[in-house]
Formats: structure tokens, C-alpha cells, sequence
């Protein structure tokens, strides 16, 4: 039998996870709404209490740089995908507060990239 005090919080935890998830949300809707150009889809992702935020573009470098320049950022990421040679990444992070934003998209090619940079910084 746990005996828990009055001035202790037995959902601390659950407490802690859920301000972190707003926290990731809040960082989502600032980052979102300084963009002009919407994402295909927005993920959250939590590992041990700390949340991350996605932001995918399908097949659009422009908008992932476009992202870059809206949140401050002086690169952008292009790499190929270790799994398929054939495509590559092209992504950019920020910070939102203590929140890891990332916006990214795959492409076909590195040439499909504006830069065509494949493994390089834009």
C-alpha cells in the first residue's frame, strides 16, 4: 500500500509528460503560424518525458528552406537516405523554446533538390 500525503501529487508524472506535450504543442503553433506554407502532416514524438515536433513537406525543398529562413535558421540539410541511395533528405531544425522543431521532406533525387547539393549544407 503507497501512503500518499496531501501535499504530494500522485499523478506528477502524468503531470510532467502532459506539460511537455503542451509545451511541444505550443512550439508547433509558434513555428506553424510564422510559416507560409503549410506542412503535409505535423507529428509530436516523446522519448523519456521530452517531446519533439515534425513538421513533413512532401517532396517540397523549397518549403523546407523556406522554413529555415521564417524561423532564423542559416542552413538547410540535404543527405542522401541511407536506405534507398536513390533519394535524399533535405531538412532544417529549430528551436522553439527548449522544443526541437524539424521540418523535412524526402525527394526522389538529389536533383529535385533547388540545390542539388546531395550531402551537403545549404
Amino acid at each position: 500500500m503507497t501512503i500518499v500525503s496531501p501535499t504530494q501529487n500522485p499523478h506528477a508524472p502524468e503531470a510532467e509528460v502532459r506539460d511537455a506535450l503542451m509545451r511541444a504543442l505550443a512550439a508547433a503553433e509558434t513555428a506553424i503560424s510564422r510559416l507560409p506554407v503549410m506542412p503535409t502532416s505535423v507529428s509530436l514524438d516523446e522519448y523519456r518525458g521530452r517531446y519533439t515536433v515534425s513538421l513533413f513537406y512532401s517532396q517540397d525543398a523549397g518549403a523546407v528552406r523556406q522554413f529555415a529562413t521564417s524561423l532564423d535558421l542559416e542552413s538547410v540539410q540535404v543527405a542522401p537516405n541511407q536506405a534507398a541511395p536513390e533519394t535524399c533528405f533535405t531538412e532544417a531544425t529549430a528551436y522553439v523554446g527548449e522544443i526541437s522543431v524539424r521540418a523535412w521532406t524526402l525527394l526522389n533525387s538529389a536533383a529535385d533538390d533547388v540545390a542539388g547539393d546531395r550531402g551537403g549544407v545549404v
